[in-house]
């Protein structure tokens, strides 16, 4: 992910289209194949939502969770592996591969698999990877450091 797209993520909230259609495989921020700095609403007119207060959530699936369920949504910042690339389904936890970067996400909420707590996350990689754009990651374990690099924000009305 390229750095204009990571702070704009960490310093903004996004439309749910935003943060579906922004592509930056090439390190350049692109929405809808158009070079962007800020996310532009669907009228093609730059619209984006500042956090009145954006703050760090503590490193605990206890305070990620309360977070979740008391302001929504949460931004997430991870270690992406080699193996991460071929991920399909179920819970992903690294098994094999180098570290190949850092990746922000947005958590949306939690469950269990086959005995596996995991955290539900959205990617930004198209609805082609993973499940439908979704994938699970192993919970209370600080998988790739996923619990290290919360991030959640009040929106400014």
């Amino acid at each position: 992910m390229c750095l204009t797209c990571l702070m704009f993520l960490i310093t903004s909230l996004l439309t749910e289209e935003c943060y579906g259609a922004y592509t930056a495989n090439d390190g350049v921020c692109r929405f809808n194949g158009t070079v962007i700095s800020q996310c532009p609403s669907g009228s093609g007119v730059p619209k984006f939502y500042r956090a009145a207060n954006a703050y760090a959530v503590e490193q605990t699936v206890e305070a990620i969770q309360t977070e979740i369920m008391t302001h929504g949504p949460v931004e997430a910042i991870f270690a992406v592996y080699q193996d991460f690339f071929s991920y399909r389904s179920g819970v992903y936890i690294h098994t094999s591969g180098s570290q190949v970067g850092i990746h922000a996400i947005k958590m949306l909420g939690w469950g269990q698999l086959q005995g596996i707590d995991f955290w539900i996350c959205a990617n930004s990689w198209g609805p082609n990877w993973g499940m439908s754009g979704f994938f699970y990651i192993r919970r209370g374990t600080n998988e790739c450091g996923i619990e290290s690099g919360v991030t959640a924000g009040i929106p400014a009305m």
